[in-house]
């Protein structure tokens, strides 16, 4: 698990609660049944109707990356494609056969045994092109999602406020029975802000930054494969290569 991830989420909820109760309140002010299903409620109803099913599931099977630790070393990468390039650009193609099953990096993995088998170097690039697309939309699926959910929550946050004012306009002459309907109206945008700014659209940008992140990975791998195909020298791919260190400490910015 990545201790970041929980301390944020950790610190949110203890950031809300404390802040909740220095004000006077007690924890248990801030439950609302009736706020809790119409932000919730209603951010689920958004989200069945804004995406299809096979959507939704990616997107849940791909949440726990929030919170899992994801350990992306580009630099052992890099060394392992100049490895490999090394080996062909001295002894051939056919001589990376013995230490093909060494390669850890998946797509480079497979890449090579299309490169070991003689594949067309333009189709194999359009190959792993496709792949890097695909799974680069694939792997924004759950941010989507969850920045979907966050922006849903907020308005539904003011649609929850306005229905629970509404039957405090009606009894507002007496404010002992208007105070607490206007107060449980409120809680509609704590519910709906909170779980937006302090959970959902943090960890929309978490994920989002992940994928760019694989992508410069595959990136790398795309480059590395048309350099050994081409013949380049080693010291000019890595140099080449390495250009993407950048761009992976970078990735958050790359959409």
């Amino acid at each position: 698990m990545e201790f970041y991830s929980l301390l944020g989420t950790g610190l949110g909820i203890i950031v809300l609660l404390g802040g909740a109760v220095m004000a006077g309140l007690s924890p248990g002010d801030l439950v609302s049944g009736s706020a809790l299903l119409l932000v919730g409620g209603g951010t689920a109803a958004a989200l069945l109707l804004s995406f299809s099913a096979q959507e939704l599931r990616e997107a849940w099977s791909l949440l726990p990356m929030v919170y899992r630790k994801v350990e992306q070393d580009l630099g052992s990468l890099i060394e392992e494609v100049v490895r490999i390039a090394e080996i062909s650009r001295k002894e051939g193609v056919l001589a990376i056969e013995p230490h093909w099953e060494a390669i850890e990096d998946p797509l480079f993995k497979k890449a090579t045994r299309f490169v070991i088998d003689g594949f067309d170097a333009g189709a194999l690039k359009e190959m792993i092109e496709s792949e890097i697309s695909v799974a680069y939309e694939k792997d924004l699926a759950a941010a989507d999602v969850l920045e979907a959910a966050g922006k849903s929550a907020v308005r539904l946050g003011f649609l929850g406020a306005v229905v629970g004012l509404i039957p405090a306009m009606k009894v507002l002459a007496d404010f002992s029975k208007a105070g607490p309907a206007i107060a449980v109206a409120l809680l509609s945008l704590v519910y709906g802000f909170g779980a937006a700014y302090l959970i959902l659209l943090p960890a929309g940008r978490k994920l989002r930054s992940r994928a760019a992140q694989a992508r410069v990975a595959k990136e790398v791998v795309k480059f590395g494969v048309v350099g050994i195909q081409e013949g380049l020298n080693p010291n000019f791919l890595r140099e080449r290569l390495e250009v993407f260190l950048f761009a992976d400490r970078n990735a958050g910015s790359l959409d």
